[in-house]
Parts: C-alpha cells; sequence; structure tokens
C-alpha cells in the first residue's frame, strides 16, 4: 500500500537531525529531504559547510519557526589542521596557494599556543563563505575570481582541546559560539606561529542541545521509508529539545490551552519574565510563549492549530 502523504499544512512538526555527509551543502541536505518526505515544510537550523560532515538539524512542518530558539547555542567540531600549507578556500577544498614551514613545537607549545583564540575575537570570514558582502554571498564573487575583503566579525570561542599533535597535522575538538568559523582559526593560528595552516577534516559533533550520537544519515532514512515507516517516525518531536534549549517550561490547563493555540494571552503567575516552552496538560509541546511584567503569558510560537 502506497504511504499518505499528508498535507505540507498537517506534516508532523519536528526535527530532523541529519549526519550531513561529504561534499553535500546544507540547502542540497534539505532538498533531499523534501524529496524523501515529499513536502517544501523543511528548513535548516544552521549551515555546514559542503566540506564538512556531522550534525545538521533540520525541522519539518510548523516547527520550522522554531529554528531561531533551537539553530544557535554552542557548537562542537572535531577537525584536523594542517600546518606548513594554505588554500584558496582555507580547507581541503581549495588548491595550495602558499606555503611555509611546520611549527616546531611540542605537544605543550602547540596546546599553549591555542589559548591566544579563547573568549571573545575578532574573526575575518573565509572569503569562499556565505556571509553577504555588498549584496551578494562572498562566495560568488570569490569564485569569479574577484577579490573580496570581509569586515571582521566578533565570535566567542570556549575551549580548544588539542587531542593529537603529528606534524605537519593537529586534530582538536573546538566549542564555540554562532558563527565561527574553524577554518578562519586555522588559517590566524597558522600566521600566530608564523606560518600558514587550514582545515584538513571538519566534523561537527555538537548544535546546541543536539549531539551526532542521535543523528541519522540520508540513506538510513531513504532505507527505513523503503521499509514501510512513517514520517512520524522519522520525525522527533521537539519539546524535550525546546526544554533543554530555552532552560524552562509552563503547562497549561485545558482552558489556558484553548486560549494560546488561538493565538491569546494567558495568566502567568510565576513572576519571571523569560522565554519558555508550552505544553499542554499531557506534555504535547504547544510552542513558545513569553513571560511579561503584567502577569500574562503570550503565544509567540504556536505549534498547534486550534
Amino acid at each position: 500500500m502506497a504511504r499518505r502523504k499528508p498535507s505540507d499544512s498537517a506534516f508532523p512538526a519536528g526535527v530532523v537531525l541529519i549526519d550531513k555527509p561529504l561534499g553535500i551543502t546544507s540547502h542540497g541536505v534539505v532538498s533531499k529531504l523534501r524529496k524523501l518526505f515529499d513536502t517544501r515544510r523543511i528548513g535548516h537550523g544552521g549551515t555546514l559547510d559542503p566540506a564538512a560532515t556531522g550534525v545538521l538539524v533540520l525541522f519539518t512542518g510548523r516547527a520550522t519557526r522554531l529554528a531561531p530558539y533551537l539553530g544557535g547555542g554552542a557548537k562542537v567540531y572535531l577537525t584536523t589542521i594542517r600546518f606548513g600549507e594554505a588554500t584558496t578556500t582555507d580547507d581541503a577544498e581549495g588548491d595550495i596557494c602558499a606555503t611555509g614551514s611546520v611549527p616546531n613545537q611540542t605537544y605543550a607549545g602547540i596546546s599553549a599556543s591555542a589559548e591566544r583564540f579563547l573568549g571573545y575575537i575578532d574573526q575575518i570570514p573565509p572569503a569562499v563563505s556565505a556571509v553577504h558582502h555588498e549584496g551578494e554571498r562572498a562566495y560568488r564573487i570569490a569564485r569569479r575570481g574577484d577579490s573580496v575583503e570581509l569586515k571582521p566579525r566578533r565570535v566567542h570561542i570556549d575551549a580548544i582541546d588539542v587531542l593529537e599533535w603529528n606534524p605537519p597535522d593537529l586534530v582538536a575538538r573546538v566549542t564555540c559560539g554562532t558563527g565561527t568559523y574553524i577554518r578562519s582559526l586555522a588559517r590566524d593560528w597558522g600566521e600566530h606561529l608564523g606560518t600558514h595552516a587550514h582545515v584538513r577534516t571538519l566534523r561537527r559533533e555538537r548544535s546546541g542541545v543536539f549531539r551526532i550520537e542521535d543523528a541519522i544519515t540520508l540513506d538510513e532514512i531513504a532505507d527505513r521509508l523503503q521499509s514501510g515507516a512513517s514520517y512520524r517516525e522519522l520525525v522527533t518531536d521537539p519539546g524535550a529539545a525546546l526544554v533543554e534549549a530555552l532552560g524552562d517550561q509552563t503547562v497549561l490547563n485545558p482552558d489556558d490551552t484553548k486560549r494560546f493555540v488561538c493565538g491569546n494571552d494567558v495568566r502567568d503567575d510565576s513572576g519571571e519574565l523569560d522565554t519558555v516552552a508550552v505544553l499542554d496538560a499531557s506534555g504535547t509541546l504547544l510552542g513558545v510563549g513569553e513571560r511579561r511584567s503584567d502577569g500574562s503569558l503570550a503565544p509567540v510560537v504556536v505549534l498547534s492549530a486550534p
């Protein structure tokens, strides 16, 4: 029996955590999943370079509205950086454009040199990146052969743990905030040590509350659909993730649930002023609410239709 496709408006609201393969853009992953699920109501919560693998968070149905709340948070990357070579893209996809010496550093020395990049730093994105420059993506300008000078952006790096140092290659786990480019970190690290460097491999292990251990590949999704799995079986309810990301929740009684899903404010006596996950008495996620100073809880995102 053919699988019955829900309408776009009725497609299950949830999260699909993809282990992105090498060589495909984030939008390419979205396009493939749209074809597999036969719906347009899919979006991603933050891009990942084509040369990178790992966690890519996708939202389905009404849950696409949760991207601003679930697409952020700290990112964790496992990367291999090669010192002594620069490339045109700051990663292994580009051509080698400059060479230099390999740092004569001990493991302790190379680890200590990473401290220069901890905390808030001003970082210039790679020329081949999705950053906008004068109304156009930087990578399009660069691929035309035109030069592009991007402005530094303030980013935050929480930790750089050097796991291996086998010159010229270094393996590190980097924990950082949204907007940080590991390719820029590699480039700048090389310059800091008087040479060049670029990213050889990059894998995102965590994005906010989402971890690689819970991810699934596109091939696995295709196989499960072929075996008769329903769309709902492959889409994870976003409730637990939203509660973890926002750090708070409120549960509504049946009357307030009806008011909330119709877009109306409800009474909130918590005394708090924050943004919370809103659930009904059964634990079903209704959406996102904002606690206000007048003692009300205002709907910001509503997932459940009235």
